[in-house]
C-alpha cells in the first residue's frame, strides 16, 4: 500500500457535510445521512453562500480521492467507493487519465495524494502506480526531506520484486539510486532498462547522463574505500577526479579525511578547509577539521573551529568529547574533564567518552 503519513498535514484542507436526510442523487445513487460527504474546505465555504447550496459531481469526486489519498484507514472508504462506481462504473480508470493530462508543476503534489486515492479504490494497475513514483521523483528536487525520494524508491522497488516486465520501474529506480550517490546501482539499473527494450523517448536523458556516469561510478568506489579504511587506494581513485569534483564538497572531505587517516595532517587541513569554505555550516567538516589541526598540535585553530562548531550545535557531544582531547592535549586535565562529562550527560553511551573520562580517572589516580 502507498502511504503518504507525511503529507497528513494536507487533511486540514477538508470538512464534510452531513446531510439531514438521505438524497436521491442519481437514479443508481443514494447519498445515506448517515455517511459525511469530504469536499475541499473552499468548496464548503462558498456553500455557505449560495441561496440554494448544492454541489458539484467532481466536487465530491475531488474530496473523496483527496481524503483517501491522506487516509488509507478511514472507515467509510467502501461507502466512497460505492457512492463513485454508481456515478459510472468505469470512473476510476476516467479519474487517474484525467488528473495525469491536467499534470502541471503547480499541481504535483495534489495530483499525486488523488491518484494514491484512487489506488485505494480498487484501481491500481502497474502504469498508474509507475506514474505515482515518477512524479515523487520530481516533488523531491530541492527539498531537504527525502520523504518523496523514499516513497519513489518503495513504489519501484515492489514493482520490481514482483516481476514487472516494464523497463520503467527499472529506469526510474536507476534516477533514485543516481540522486543518492549509489551511481554504480544507477548503472546497473539503467542497464537493465536498456535491456527490456526502453522506449526511444526515455533515451535522451541517459544519453546525457552516462557520459559522466563513469567519473562518478569512480568517485563512489574512492570515498568507499575509505570508509573501509583502505585510505591510499581511495585516495588514488578520488584524486584523478580533481577537475571534474573540484568545487564539490563531499568530493573535497573525502579526500580530506582519506589523508587525516594517513596522518598527513597538513594536506588534511588543506582540503578539509576547501570543503568548508563550500558548506560553511557543515559540522562533519568542522568536526573532522578540529580533529586535524589537533593532531597537527595546531591547538589555537582546533579551538575556533571547534567553537564555530558548538555555535551551531552547543549540545553536540561528539564535538564536546573532541574539545575533551583538544583540552586533555593542552595540559588541561580538569578542562578536558569538564567537556567529557558535559559530553558524557548527552550521549551516556559514547564509548569514546567513557574511554577518555576512565583514562584521565586512572591517569590522576
Amino acid at each position: 500500500m502507498i502511504r503518504l503519513d507525511f503529507l497528513k498535514d494536507h487533511l486540514e484542507s477538508l470538512g464534510f457535510l452531513e446531510l439531514k436526510k438521505d438524497l436521491r442523487y442519481t437514479e443508481k445513487l443514494l447519498l445515506k445521512k448517515e455517511i459525511p460527504l469530504p469536499f475541499k474546505v473552499e468548496v464548503i465555504k462558498e456553500k455557505l453562500y449560495d441561496s440554494l447550496p448544492g454541489f458539484k459531481q467532481e466536487e465530491l469526486i475531488e474530496g473523496i480521492i483527496f481524503l483517501l489519498g491522506l487516509d488509507p484507514e478511514f472507515k467509510f472508504t467502501a461507502a466512497y467507493q460505492d457512492i463513485l462506481l454508481a456515478l459510472d462504473e468505469k470512473i476510476l480508470p476516467i479519474i487517474s487519465e484525467g488528473l495525469l493530462e491536467n499534470l502541471d508543476e503547480e499541481n504535483q503534489e495534489e495530483t499525486l495524494i488523488k491518484l494514491v486515492g484512487v489506488t485505494r479504490l480498487g484501481f491500481a494497475p502497474r502504469m498508474l502506480k509507475i506514474q505515482i513514483g515518477r512524479i515523487a521523483l520530481a516533488l523531491d528536487a530541492g527539498r531537504e526531506t527525502r520523504d518523496f525520494m523514499n516513497l519513489a524508491r518503495d513504489i519501484f522497488a515492489d514493482l520490481i520484486r514482483e516481476g514487472t516486465d516494464s523497463p520503467l520501474p527499472y529506469y526510474y529506480m536507476g534516477f533514485y539510486y543516481y540522486n543518492t550517490g549509489a551511481y554504480t546501482k544507477a548503472k546497473k539499473a539503467w542497464q537493465k532498462s536498456l535491456e527490456m527494450s526502453l522506449p526511444e523517448a526515455f533515451d535522451s536523458a541517459l544519453i546525457e547522463i552516462f557520459p559522466e556516469l563513469e567519473n562518478k561510478i569512480q568517485y563512489e568506489e574512492g570515498y568507499d574505500l575509505i570508509l573501509k579504511g583502505r585510505y591510499q587506494e581511495g585516495l588514488e581513485k578520488l584524486l584523478p577526479l580533481k577537475e571534474s569534483y573540484d568545487d564539490w564538497w563531499h568530493y573535497l572531505f573525502f579526500i580530506g579525511l582519506g589523508y587525516r587517516m594517513l596522518e598527513e595532517y597538513p594536506k588534511a587541513i588543506h582540503y578539509f578547509e576547501r570543503a568548508l569554505a563550500l558548506s560553511p555550516d557543515n559540522l562533519d567538516i568542522l568536526n573532522e577539521l578540529g580533529i586535524s589541526f589537533t593532531m597537527d598540535r595546531n591547538f589555537e585553530e582546533a579551538g575556533r573551529v571547534y567553537h564555530q562548531a558548538l555555535i551551531l550545535e552547543p549540545s553536540n557531544s561528539e564535538i564536546l568529547c573532541n574539545m575533551g582531547i583538544l583540552e586533555y592535549s593542552k595540559g588541561n586535565d580538569a578542562l578536558a574533564m569538564e567537556f567529557f562529562e558535559k559530553a558524557r550527560s548527552i550521549n551516556p553511551a559514547d564509548e569514546i567518552t567513557l574511554q577518555w573520562i576512565n583514562h584521565l580517572l586512572n591517569f590522576n589516580n
